[in-house]
């Protein structure tokens, strides 16, 4: 490396000098602005050098060109030593202590070459940006990654798409999609990725589904360029038809695949995502793949606000308000956030086999029990099951608490269950502990419960509440454990 035709007009400013030079490097000249940083000691330790505007054409070099002061580009990025390559940008720093070294170094250049870098791996007419890093000490290493920007052909029904390929210090190469507004791959079908990925993606979704109209979200792969081996395939399909199943009609379908060729045998985890619409309203909804069952099971994968849980009747065949209405006291259509949604469905049928059901009020919903209880219930859930060929509420239960007569403050954790005969509510509590109480709050809480005049002032300890009540809210059972805390004892 060396320096001729200084500029005339050197720049100072505290700890650096800066002036214009052309810069020869092994073959090739360019025309730098250099920079000289002095230590504190007024000792100059570094020049940095950084590629003027070019006042020539774009000199066409190959990698031994760029070898200096130990940087060899040929370990970084291996088999394109041959290629004849139009440099674009090389800026460096080197180090003025002993021994003289290229610390940092940032170089890019294009070439319209094809480079075969496997055999399902192909890039041409591409762009190098590579970055190199000089260890800070003996006890780190140095860093080098190459950055390449390149079309790419998946296959041949599929037009060529943009891709970065990231060449590591060590290990596995990444190829992915470039995630740029102005790209859109379309794929006229699943036969270029099927043969790629070397599956069928049809094998690994429920038969009723079809793929027409497909979009290419995400495509990335890490590869071995030693063994000549793809490690592991990621990929997201978008299919923008609308799918009914059962009774969900379904929109926004992404399909989520992950290979990992390293194992024995090769495994596959993928999700296929979606939403389905009820009255305007879009449930997020998603389902684990690939299936080994004859069941596949819808999953609800974030919250969804919804004003009434009667939107689902159409789906489940019962509208969970009714049941609700039976306790007295409850009245209004309460607004919900879902955070459970489980359906489960025939693979062949389709036919709905099970449903989990969770979600929240967003306003406490207030019941009046008998024989006077007040309550607010916060959340909901239930399950249903296909009974001989019909779809049943197994289990309905809300979780709440016992508020005092005024409904300011909670009290005590309950769960309110349904069951085919009766309504049950009973204390949450786990075993061994209780909730402490005044004595006289006992007659306005439980109506009907009258503590003896004596231990008025006492405290108590409640254990265990159960009130079981008729679906028409007539009381089957009502007890109360209650455990005295003298203080006098």
């Amino acid at each position: 490396i060396y320096m001729r035709s200084f500029s005339l007009e050197c720049e100072y400013t505290p700890f650096m000098i800066q002036f214009k030079s052309i810069v020869g490097i092994n073959t090739i000249e360019l025309p730098y602005l250099i920079s000289l940083q002095f230590d504190d000691d007024n000792i100059p330790h570094t020049l940095l050098f950084d590629i003027d505007t070019y006042d020539q054409q774009e000199p066409t070099v190959t990698l031994s060109d760029l070898n200096f002061f130990g940087l060899d580009l040929s370990t970084v990025i291996p088999g394109i030593d041959s290629f004849s390559l139009s440099l674009e940008d090389l800026n460096f720093e080197i180090s003025l202590d002993d021994p003289v070294a290229v610390k940092n170094c940032l170089i890019q250049f294009r070439t319209p070459a094809m480079w075969q870098i496997i055999p399902k791996i192909q890039l041409d007419d591409f762009t190098i940006q590579c970055t190199f890093q000089k260890a800070s000490d003996e006890t780190s290493n140095d860093y080098y990654q190459a950055i390449i920007q390149s079309g790419f052909s998946l296959g041949s029904e599929t037009d060529d798409f943009t891709v970065q390929l990231t060449i590591p210090n060590e290990g596995d190469w990444t190829l992915e999609l470039t995630q740029e507004e102005t790209q859109v791959v379309n794929l006229p079908n699943l036969n270029d990725i099927d043969l790629f990925a070397e599956i069928t993606i049809l094998n690994y979704v429920p038969s009723s589904i079809t793929m027409n109209n497909i979009q290419l979200n995400v495509f990335s792969l890490t590869f071995n360029p030693s063994s000549n081996t793809i490690s592991t395939l990621m990929f997201e399909l978008t299919v923008s038809d609308l799918l009914s199943i059962a009774t969900l009609n379904l929109s926004n379908l992404k399909f989520q695949m992950t290979i990992d060729y390293t194992q024995n045998p090769i495994s596959y985890a993928g999700v296929l995502a979606c939403t389905f619409n009820l009255n305007e309203i879009n449930i997020p909804v998603s389902a684990p793949l690939p299936l080994y069952s004859q069941e596949w099971t819808v999953q609800l994968y974030e919250p969804a606000y919804v004003p009434s849980l009667s939107y689902f009747s159409s789906i489940l065949g019962f509208d969970a308000n009714q049941l609700l209405q039976e306790l007295s006291g409850f009245s209004g259509i309460p607004e919900i956030s879902i955070n459970q949604l489980n359906l489960q469905f025939d693979e062949t049928t389709s036919a709905l086999k099970k449903v989990e059901f969770g979600a929240d009020f967003i306003d406490g919903v207030s019941i009046n029990l008998p024989p006077g209880i007040a309550v607010v219930a916060d959340t909901i859930s239930f399950t249903m099951n296909d009974l001989s060929g019909t779809l049943g509420v197994d289990l309905f239960e809300l979780n709440g608490f016992i508020v005092d007569s005024v409904g300011s403050e909670s009290l005590f954790p309950i769960q309110i269950k349904r069951t085919s005969t009766v309504w049950e509510m009973t204390l949450v509590a786990e075993d061994g502990s209780y909730f402490s109480l005044d004595c006289g709050m006992i007659g306005s809480l439980f109506p009907g419960i009258t503590l003896p005049s004596q231990i008025q002032d006492f405290g108590v300890h409640i254990t265990a509440i159960k009130l079981e009540l008729s679906h028409t809210m007539e009381i089957n059972e009502f007890s109360i454990d209650i455990r005295i805390n003298d203080p006098n004892s």
